[in-house]
C-alpha cells in the first residue's frame, strides 16, 4: 500500500522501497493468553486498539505484534499516540500481554527477496530487545529508548 510496486514480465510484481534508518515509535506486544481461543481473541483486540491510535501492524509473528506509529507517513504526536495505546492494553489486557515500547533506532523498509518481501522495522539489538520482553511478565510494560 505504501510500498511501490513495479510490475515486472513475470506473474510476481517487486516492491521497492530501500530501508533506510530511523528513529520510531515502536511497541513490542507479547500475547500469553493462556488458551487458543483466547489467544487468538486477544491478537485481534490488540491489533483493533493498535489501529484506533493510528498504529501500523508491521508483523504479526505468532503471539508476537509489532506495532509502529509513524512509519508510513510522520506523525508529529507519534508518542501520544504509542503512550495512550500501551495506556490501553494495560487496562484491557493486563494479564494476557508483554509489552516493550519507546522510540527505537531502526532499520525501515522493504527487506525479503523478490518472490516475498515485506515492509517492516528491524530495531537495532533486536536480540537484547527480545530477551528483555520475554523477561517480563504477564501484565508488564517496560519502556526502552535508543
Amino acid at each position: 500500500m505504501f510500498a511501490k510496486l513495479k510490475p515486472r514480465n513475470t506473474d510476481t510484481p517487486t516492491i521497492e522501497h530501500e530501508p533506510r534508518e530511523m528513529d520510531l515509535d515502536l511497541a513490542l506486544v507479547m500475547i500469553d493468553g493462556g488458551t487458543a481461543a483466547q489467544t487468538q481473541w486477544t491478537i485481534g483486540s490488540v491489533t483493533q486498539s493498535a489501529l484506533d491510535f493510528n498504529g501500523d501492524i508491521l508483523q504479526i509473528l505468532g503471539s508476537l505484534i509489532l506495532v509502529s506509529f509513524g512509519a508510513f507517513t510522520e506523525k508529529h504526536n507519534s508518542d501520544r499516540l504509542r503512550a495512550d495505546f500501551v495506556k490501553r492494553l494495560a487496562i484491557e489486557h493486563a494479564i494476557f500481554v508483554r509489552v516493550l515500547h519507546g522510540k527505537l533506532h531502526v532499520q525501515c523498509g522493504v527487506f525479503g527477496c523478490q518472490e516475498r518481501k515485506s515492509y517492516t522495522a528491524i530495531p537495532q539489538n533486536f536480540h537484547a530487545l527480545m530477551i528483555k520482553l520475554t523477561a517480563l511478565q504477564p501484565g508488564e510494560i517496560y519502556e526502552q529508548h535508543t
